[in-house]
């Protein structure tokens, strides 16, 4: 990974690509992409990792019920309030929904490096330098 950084390449990893699945189910460390992408963040001792999702980010509650809820546009204390606010289900083709991006957030933060959950049809460069609904989690956000 870090050879394709020094080239230039922005390496693509996805944990439904996995190549040893006896390896996985002996050992297993994450269930989603959310926490794969907290692992290798940490591994390459990144500054920031971007989580792109189907909404601009953590909500008071569950935006698709009520539109009238709040986006949390930035986290200091991954606490007991923010976990309950990250929504369990997760839209059909995902498995952690918005309390996965959470505990990938406080895995990143706990090893400096800060998080932002954005809407994935922004383009980078707006989510990037706030110019789109987005919210951002401090590094060293701890439970």
């Amino acid at each position: 990974m870090e050879a394709y950084l020094v080239q230039g390449t922005v390496p693509i990893v996805n944990e439904n690509d996995m190549v040893n699945k006896e390896e996985v189910e002996a050992q297993p460390i994450f269930s989603d992409n959310d926490i794969l992408a907290a692992l290798v963040a940490v591994r390459l001792r990144a500054d920031r990792l971007v989580i792109l999702t189907d909404v601009d980010g953590l909500y008071q509650a569950n935006p698709k019920r009520n539109s009238h809820v709040a986006l949390v546009e930035e986290v200091g204390e991954i606490d007991r309030s923010i976990e309950q606010m990250a929504a369990k289900e997760s839209n059909p083709l995902g498995l952690g929904g918005m309390a996965s991006k959470v505990r990938a957030a406080r895995m990143a933060g706990e090893h400096g490096i800060e998080t932002i959950v954005a809407n994935g049809r922004y383009r980078l460069s707006d989510v990037l330098s706030h110019r789109v609904p987005r919210t951002l989690f401090r590094a060293g956000a701890k439970a």
